[in-house]
């Protein structure tokens, strides 16, 4: 008999982790089944022999009659359960060599695959057989895929592993499946048959096959080799290495132990021990050593923080006394500090009634971490004395639930019973309450707090924005900003500093936004937005924000960022005025990229989550129609809707007239005005009125329509002074100008009523009764101030005088000084001035060159120096001939009479003007040494 050696052609092509992991899934479900028989079979085999019936689950009655008659049976069995157990080990010696035979010719990979195949048969047999006969078949068949799988895996690890180290360290672990699959086969085919039923176990396996065996067909070459694999190896020369024959020597002693035992020890177990069967893995769970083992156990794991384990020692404490509360608890918290919340939840609704009393915290604290607020809300109010944890949960809850009332005195009552290390953080949460409160219009004071730390004054500076102080607000948040950035270490990484700074940035963005400082407040948005903070609430709110920045710009990107803040994740981060602002901006973004159907959807389904923004609703639909050229049903929907709603009338009205003024009928916009009753007579539809009657140049409307305003306002005295001040003001200015003196003096004692030292207002009104009335004019004149002599010390010589126009030097020159009295008068001795002399060639008729003393390079006059060296260079085309350039030069062409008309036209002579002084038309001599 002859054995392939190892091919000595390099791999195939396929890649060698898939087939190495292929094999050893092969080796581990193998052993898996080979050890899960063990446990099972001899049990299994003995309800043969009584006679009963086997379903999902088997047990022997256990009366003192039975017990004896089991044992008799077990002690018969040993010869029965060997013969069936041993039957795998003889088929798979004889099949082993043939296999390695075949290989040859076959190829490594058909053998593994055949063997996998036979490996779910024998398993499918395993669970739905109930003879002996059957079991033996299905041994024997295991052993068939056994041999396969044995031989082909690795010679398979050989192939794809060509040099001696890497061979020898993937083999070590291809064969550490085998122990894998021993240590889970006993264990795993106990507890389900014990458990479940026989079939269990083996119906588990079975799907692990088909997954195995469907991997090995999409990714296995299941093609034979051209030509077989290496020479031939004689049996002589393999039992000849000494090496070959200690390793099959170690291999037969290590495993003969093991198939000793296999048939007898679960038998042995089972009349000696304990007599009921399936529960031969857990023999020693019910000692109260055990217990007391795994606690000291779960104190060391929770003293080290390793919840994992932690978990895993509660389970089987679980496992062995399931009514024990303690472990419960240790499973409960070790769960929660896993941040596994949705396994704590079904912890609770699986023993939370028998073992759940007293962990109400725990429970509640779970439900609010999966954002189940009203759930958790429910279970802290079922707690009848409530803790100081409870009540600071609840308070957590009551935040969430936007309940900032209840939440606020809570607190307070808290931070008042109080007094450990946890105050900071209490403070804090205060302010940020108060802060909610004023922004939900109670009016509430921020109090002084004890403590200077960045989150308090992330608060305050938030407060002041609510109130409307920006720039006070903004200088808090630098404080903040800097304070946070101080508090860190120095080797803390700049991403977690950013991260943290990244709220606090965001709302000194929102400050900027907020006066109007769009560009700044966008460039901070940008900023946090490329950092990626963590938080996936400032997220939401730097991309909406820099949205509404953006308009009708950027559209894509303005998408981009709205599809990232509508995701659920991103919601559940989102307080209720936020997601209301949200959703109203995915309107607005849909009707700004022309999408007027999804727009018109969204804005139904902003109303039936948010009945409150109905009437933004509304407004969005009427922009939506009217994009599209359908005003009247726009006018239709908004007049509807201000009969639905009353106190919505006003806002409705005002939409439509702004339709109409977009269709330019401004005769139906005046009339829409005229008729909201009361709210017409305020003052900016007045002036909106009035703009419009004079642009149609209707003065006389314009002028009733402040007749009727002022006389309302002055029955009702409904609106502020400062408000009825401006709308008598321009009700007095346009009577005026319209010829009716009488109504405008009404207007004007209106407005000196309000401010009676009002000159101005003084000084018309007297104009106005002048028009109508002199004798009421010349009583109000009365009033007038006095003239004021503003010039008391004015010398009137001086300024008769012309010699102040010529300037302060001029005028010190003229001015006479009268000598002293006493003081003899000395007269200076005039010395004679030098008679001027005129040029010879003056002329007194013409005026002087006013350009005579710039330099001659500068004067209108000054002709360059020609040069003809550079004469046509640069002029023209290339290739032009210089001829046809001097038919277009205006200065190379002939002077020519004009026509008739420029004739006529009188021009000034030539002769006069600027005169210039020049010499006669002589030759000039040269001239030697001169200097310029």
């Amino acid at each position: 008999m002859t054995v392939p050696p190892l091919p000595s052609t390099p791999p195939s092509s396929l890649s060698r982790t898939p087939i190495l992991v292929l094999v050893y899934l092969s080796f581990l479900l193998d052993n898996i089944l080979l050890t899960v028989v063990v446990p099972i079979v001899p049990v299994y085999l003995i309800s043969f022999d009584e006679g009963g019936k086997h379903g999902l689950k088997t047990r022997v009655i256990q009366t003192n009659s039975s017990i004896l008659r089991e044992n008799e049976l077990l002690l018969e069995e040993n010869g029965r359960v060997g013969l069936l157990l041993s039957s795998k080990a003889v088929v798979q010696l004889l099949v082993n060599p043939l296999v390695g035979y075949a290989a040859r010719y076959t190829g490594y990979t058909m053998p593994l695959f055949f063997g996998s195949v036979n490996l779910l048969s024998s398993t499918l047999l395993f669970a739905f057989g109930e003879s002996y006969i059957a079991l033996f078949f299905a041994r024997s068949l295991q052993g068939l895929a056994s041999a396969c799988i044995g031989v082909s895996g690795m010679c398979l690890v050989a192939e794809q592993c060509q040099t001696e180290s890497s061979r020898s360290k993937v083999m070590g672990v291809i064969l550490g499946s085998i122990a894998l699959g021993v240590l889970l086969g006993y264990p795993f085919g106990s507890f389900l048959y014990d458990f479940i039923g026989k079939t269990a176990p083996f119906l588990a396996i079975a799907l692990l096959c088909i997954a195995n065996v469907g991997c090995q067909l999409s990714y296995l070459d299941l093609k034979p080799p051209g030509e077989t694999c290496g020479g031939k190896t004689s049996w002589a020369q393999l039992l000849s290495d000494r090496l070959i024959l200690l390793t099959a020597g170690a291999i037969w002693v290590s495993t003969s132990a093991m198939a000793v035992l296999e048939p007898c020890l679960p038998l042995w177990l089972l009349t000696t021990i304990k007599p009921e069967v399936g529960t031969v893995a857990a023999m020693a769970n019910n000692s109260e050593a055990t217990k007391l083992a795994l606690y000291a156990d779960l104190q060391k794991f929770g003293q080290v923080s390793d919840f994992e384990r932690t978990l895993k020692t509660a389970n089987k404490i679980l496992h062995s006394f399931p009514d024990d509360s303690l472990a419960f608890h240790f499973r409960i918290v070790s769960l929660i500090q896993l941040s596994k919340f949705d396994d704590v939840i079904l912890a609770f609704n699986k023993f939370g009634t028998t073992l759940g009393k007293g962990l109400e915290f725990e429970k509640a604290y779970a439900l609010y971490r999966l954002n189940k607020v009203d759930e958790a809300l429910k279970v802290l109010d079922a707690v009848e004395n409530p803790e100081l944890k409870h009540n600071e949960l609840r308070a957590q809850v009551l935040y969430r639930l936007e309940k900032f009332e209840d939440c606020f005195n809570l607190y307070r009552d808290v931070i008042k019973q109080t007094s450990d290390d946890f105050d900071e953080e209490r403070q804090t949460n205060l302010a940020a309450i108060i802060v909610n409160l004023l922004n939900s219009d109670k009016q509430i004071d921020m109090p002084s707090f004890e403590v200077d730390t960045y989150e308090i004054y992330y608060n305050i500076a938030c407060y002041l924005m609510v109130k409307g102080n920006y720039a006070e607000a903004e200088k808090k948040l630098k404080e903040a900003e800097k304070i946070c950035r101080e508090s860190f270490d120095e080797d803390t990484p700049p991403e977690e500093i950013d991260d943290e700074v990244s709220i606090i940035r965001l709302q000194q963005a929102c400050c900027l936004h907020f006066q109007g400082r769009d560009r700044e407040a966008l460039s901070i948005y940008t900023s946090i937005l490329k950092k990626k903070p963590t938080d996936l609430g400032v997220v939401a709110v730097a991309n909406n924000n820099s949205i509404a920045i953006n308009r009708d710009q950027n559209l894509f990107d303005s998408k981009k960022k709205m599809k990232n803040i509508l995701s659920d994740s991103v919601q559940v981060k989102l307080t209720s005025q936020q997601k209301k602002v949200v959703a109203v901006n995915n309107c607005l973004l849909n009707i700004f990229t022309n999408l007027g159907d999804q727009a018109m959807a969204n804005c139904d389904e902003l109303v039936k989550k948010q009945p409150s923004t109905e009437e933004s609703a509304v407004l969005m639909k009427a922009a939506i129609l009217s994009k599209d050229n359908k005003t009247s049903m726009a006018i239709k929907m908004l007049e509807d809707f201000a009969k639905k709603r009353p106190q919505s009338k006003l806002k409705m009205k005002l939409s439509i007239v702004q339709l109409l003024l977009n269709e330019g009928k401004v005769k139906d916009a005046c009339k829409t005005l005229e008729g909201l009753d009361n709210d017409m007579f305020k003052p900016a539809i007045v002036s909106a009125l009035v703009s419009m009657y004079m642009e149609m140049g209707s003065p006389e409307d314009a002028s009733r329509i402040l007749e009727k305003a002022v006389s309302w306002n002055r029955k009702n005295k409904s609106t502020s002074a400062g408000d009825l001040s401006a709308l008598w003001r321009h009700a007095a200015d346009l009577h005026l100008r319209n010829g009716q003196p009488e109504i405008a003096a009404a207007s004007l004692e209106e407005l000196l009523k309000i401010n009676p030292n009002d000159t101005v207002t003084l000084a018309q009104l007297i104009v106005a009764y002048a028009q109508f009335n002199p004798d009421k004019a010349n009583q109000l004149s009365e009033k007038l101030p006095g003239l004021v002599d503003f010039t008391p010390n004015m010398d009137t010589d001086a300024l008769e005088s012309s010699s102040w126009m010529m300037g302060l030097k001029v005028m010190k020159k003229a001015a006479k000084t009268d000598p002293s009295p006493g003081t003899p008068l000395i007269k200076k001795k005039s010395s004679s001035k030098k008679k001027k002399r005129l040029p010879k060639n003056y002329n007194p008729n013409v005026d002087p060159d006013p350009e005579r003393w710039l330099p001659k390079h500068e004067r209108s006059t000054f002709r360059k120096k020609k040069d003809r060296r550079n004469k046509d260079v640069g002029k023209g085309t290339q290739g032009a001939a210089t001829s046809v350039q001097d038919q277009f030069d205006i200065t190379k062409m002939a002077k020519t009479g004009g026509d008739k008309s420029q004739a006529n036209v009188s021009s000034p002579s030539m002769g006069e003007g600027p005169r210039q002084q020049r010499k006669g038309g002589g030759q000039k001599k040269k001239k030697k040494g001169g200097k310029w």
